[in-house]
């Protein structure tokens, strides 16, 4: 490594490059070390990183961070009576120790960690029964068998096992096939094989993996069949998916084993095998229909048939309306035959209860257990559903302000309940008896624990929200071209008698009512996501001009001091500084939080909230094709303050934000920081905002939680 210098009477430049087997007396040779070639500018006493490139082929991301940190902390420094050029000196030298740390650092075997072995504990044994892959020996000795059939079941293939002979492959029976298909793809994904076939290497790792007899090794297998995505996380929809498909299994095999052995043998029994049975089954049956016509058939066909409509229509394809059936067959699908077939469950569950009474070999009633297991989950959910009622009843809200907006949006004010007190981020469920008496939906807050009423932002992506607002766009007053903006529709409390009314519960609990816990804080919304994000932008411009007028007046009265409701959230309030994304596609979605975002400007001069506006609808910044939206816009900006984009004081970006940079440049400005990362909005973009906060977390001193909420 080599620097050389370039003097002039404005600025220094240093260049730091590679020089491989140099043999001059000033240079330095590293054996089997990363280079990096960096250029900086030195001016008076200031140092800027001008590039950095990488010279050897590695990722650099991380000496990218590093060297720019260094550069800002030296920018911050003075120069008490020393001249430019020894400054500089001791500043290069700085630079270069910094870098030669970044190339030699070498990456360290961990040490294993000593953890506890679960394997010999009681519960243990006991999971591992219902864990067993493979079972019949181990992994050792079964090896050279499963090499054997390898080789006889890749002849064909050019050494390649296909998916399909996987499960003859390991040992398993033709009955197994499809286990050992998806036991095949879980291990694939694992390894990130997107082939249909694998070597005798890969076959080799997956045998390894579930011939392993420890409890962990086990339990990673079954997580990895469930985990579908290979996300590395057990969704709630993964979850439900693996309920589904155990319930479906568990109700095959109670059917099968009736159809194929109970009842045959009892059709075939001969009069004196019969006897004993005579006092459960009464006269011996000749038929299938016995069975069915009795109580235990018919609530166990019913049962059947309501769990299968109700799967059905659970299906996205259903539920989202993705399949677009004739009338009346359209009746069928969306959110609203979802959720009515769903509580089929009601009837299910007093079958259920009929269906166990009426055991066939089991007369004491304490032997029959099936309504114990039930009792529990039916009190707690009737409790919520006699709570939630009671709640609604008691917090009467009142109707202030409608708003209709063009992105079919739909803004209700309501009068705040007494004794209603919410967080920044949480949300509430809301009915409407106009549109439907039984539907409770849930919503964010859109307003601040501190404001006066309670807001939420509604957009229409089914049937209930489509009827509700087309309920609340009957009963307002059309505005006329131009009149406020974008905004379709607008009544204020007084002008309308006739508004539907509206019941609320809650408040509940979401992941970004946690935000007070993190002094710095990247929000992030996606289209109508930024809902909880606005609410918690407003609260932290509250709670800071609250903090700031109680400072006052303490200083003030500094000869008597008395504690205060201001000087606890002062002690519980730790947010100093945001970075607010809100990513949406359509230009008009801005007039959503037009007022919200410019009251937040205004009531913000110290520019705690760094606010950005992406509209993904227009060409990136620096495409021809926006460069004359781009000027209209700075001028417009500079000359009075407000975007034309986004008609607020906020300045809009083109096309979707450059995340990597985003979190690139929270990292620098606040290192040895623990930031909270919260994203509200579709699932697309919560893996990778996910994996960034986990790649700098691990690369720089600045620790990124992630927290999301999907819609």
């Amino acid at each position: 490594m080599k620097m050389q210098k370039t003097e002039d009477h404005n600025s220094d430049r240093d260049i730091i490059e590679n020089i491989d087997n140099s043999t001059q007396s000033n240079a330095i040779t590293y054996t089997d070390d990363t280079y990096v070639e960096i250029t900086l500018d030195v001016r008076e006493d200031t140092v800027a990183v001008h590039s950095v490139k990488n010279a050897s082929g590695a990722n650099v991301e991380e000496a990218e961070l590093q060297v720019l940190r260094l550069a800002k902390n030296l920018r911050k420094k003075q120069s008490f009576g020393t001249s430019v050029v020894r400054n500089t000196s001791i500043r290069m030298r700085q630079v270069a120790q910094e870098l030669k740390r970044l190339a030699t650092l070498k990456k360290q075997q961990p040490h294993p960690s000593r953890r506890f072995d679960r394997t010999n504990s009681v519960a243990a044994h006991h999971a591992l029964k219902g864990l067993k892959f493979i079972s019949k020996t181990d992994g050792g000795a079964g090896w050279a068998a499963v090499e054997k059939r390898f080789h006889e079941l890749s002849a064909t293939s050019d050494g390649l096992l296909p998916r399909a002979k996987f499960g003859e492959c390991i040992g398993m029976n033709r009955e197994s096939k499809e286990f050992a298909v998806e036991l095949f793809d879980a291990l694939a994904r694992r390894r990130n094989i997107t082939r249909n076939c694998i070597s005798k290497v890969q076959l080799k790792e997956f045998w390894d993996q579930i011939a392993n007899q420890c409890f962990d090794a086990r339990l990673r297998t079954f997580f990895d069949m469930v985990d579908k995505n290979a996300d590395g996380r057990i969704s709630e929809e993964e979850v439900k998916e693996m309920m589904a498909v155990a319930i479906a299994i568990g109700v095959g095999i109670h059917i099968l084993a009736h159809m194929t052995c109970d009842f045959p043998r009892l059709l075939k029994a001969s009069p004196e095998k019969y006897k004993p049975m005579e006092p459960y089954f009464g006269y011996q049956p000749t038929s299938y229909w016995h069975f069915v016509k009795g109580v235990e058939g018919l609530s166990g066909i019913l049962m059947v048939v309501l769990m299968a409509i109700a799967f059905t229509l659970a299906t996205p394809w259903f539920r989202r309306n993705r399949i677009k059936l004739p009338r009346p067959l359209n009746k069928l699908t969306g959110f609203n035959a979802f959720w009515y077939s769903h509580h089929l469950f009601v009837i299910v569950y007093t079958l259920l209860i009929v269906h166990g009474i009426k055991l066939y070999l089991t007369k004491e009633w304490y032997m029959k257990t099936t309504w114990m297991y039930l009792a529990i989950p039916i009190i707690l959910y009737s409790g919520e559903r006699l709570l939630r009622a009671f709640r609604s009843s008691i917090k009467d809200v009142k109707i202030l302000k409608v708003a209709v907006y063009p992105g079919n949006v739909l803004a209700l004010h309501m009068s705040k309940p007494q004794g209603f007190k919410y967080k920044s981020g949480q949300y509430m469920f809301v009915n409407c008896a106009a549109v439907s008496p039984f539907e409770w939906h849930p919503f964010s807050i859109t307003s601040a624990p501190g404001d006066n009423y309670v807001s939420i932002h509604i957009r229409t992506l089914g049937d209930w929200t489509s009827k509700l607002r087309a309920v609340f766009s009957e009963v307002c007053q059309p505005l006329p071209t131009g009149k406020s903006g974008h905004l379709v529709a607008e009544c204020l409390q007084g002008e309308n008698k006739n508004l539907p009314k509206v019941l609320i519960d809650g408040p509940y609990g979401a992941p970004a009512q946690d935000y007070k816990k993190y002094e710095v804080l990247l929000l992030v919304g996606l289209g109508i996501g930024a809902t909880p994000m606005i609410s918690i932008a407003k609260d932290i411009v509250n709670n800071m001009k609250a903090i700031e007028k109680e400072e006052n007046n303490d200083l003030e009265n500094r000869h008597e001091y008395i504690p205060s409701a201001t000087s606890q959230k002062k002690r519980n309030f730790k947010s100093k500084r945001a970075y607010f994304y809100w990513v949406t596609r359509e230009q008009g979605s801005f007039d959503w939080f037009k007022g919200i975002m410019n009251e937040i400007a205004e009531m913000d001069p110290k520019g705690v909230i760094e606010m950005h506006n992406y509209c993904t609808s227009v060409y990136e910044e620096g495409d021809a094709r926006s460069a004359l939206i781009a000027m209209i816009q700075s001028l417009q900006h500079a000359k009075n303050g407000v975007d034309i984009v986004s008609g607020t004081r906020v300045k809009s970006h083109f096309a979707k934000p450059n995340w990597r940079n985003v979190y690139k440049r929270i990292a620098l400005n606040h290192s040895n920081a623990r930031v909270g990362v919260f994203y509200c909005g579709a699932p697309a973009l919560t893996k990778e905002l996910r994996q960034l906060a986990l790649d700098f977390s691990r690369k720089t001193s600045t620790k990124f939680d992630f927290h999301k909420e999907n819609f």
